[in-house]
């Protein structure tokens, strides 16, 4: 998901670095000679997402969670996302859409050729991603944020939280603050 909004931005002249949590380094040497590419740098790093936003550091201009949030109770999220909301100024999310629809579609990928196991991932996925304004209600409510959620395509949910103050001190220099394409779905 990232790579296509880095390329977008770089074609636009915005520079920025990128850190990449996981567990594991999985950054391939193909997409991180892409970044490279870019003139973007490129940091793959393998913690756990708890101890990365518990150690003191600098905050971050964007955070990204694709496919991540659905896998958290709702208490270890409400934790996760107040952490977040300390070291960052938009936080955008996009996770599986909780919907019939999503469930019945994630039925079918058999037909596209994915394997028993990732048929039941999506499906599980399906029945406990998002509907309506649930990631909202995690999100903090310690500081002003502007917070969208919706559905975005046929099976995805999009969060975005977006602190007040930084929508209205974003220049054009730093262009991308107040418009951020997001792909999802």
């Amino acid at each position: 998901m990232l790579l296509p909004l880095a390329r977008f931005w770089s074609a636009r002249g915005v520079a920025a670095e990128v850190t990449l949590l996981d567990r594991q380094k999985l950054l391939s040497a193909e997409t991180r000679h892409a970044f490279t590419a870019l003139r973007w740098p490129v940091t793959s790093v393998a913690t756990d997402v708890f101890t990365w936003l518990d150690q003191p550091a600098p905050a971050v201009d964007v955070m990204f969670a694709n496919l991540f949030l659905h896998e958290f109770p709702d208490q270890t999220l409400g934790a996760l996302l107040r952490l977040a909301a300390l070291r960052t100024n938009l936080f955008v999310a996009c996770e599986p859409r909780r919907s019939p629809l999503t469930v019945a579609g994630s039925h079918l990928l058999g037909l596209l050729g994915c394997s028993r196991i990732i048929r039941h991932d999506r499906v599980v996925s399906a029945r406990v991603g998002f509907a309506a304004a649930e990631l909202s209600a995690h999100w903090p409510r310690v500081a002003r944020w502007e917070l969208t959620e919706q559905p975005a395509g046929l099976f995805s949910h999009r969060f975005v939280a977006k602190r007040a103050a930084a929508a209205r001190s974003c220049s054009a220099e730093r262009s991308g603050c107040q418009w951020i394409p997001v792909a999802c779905g």
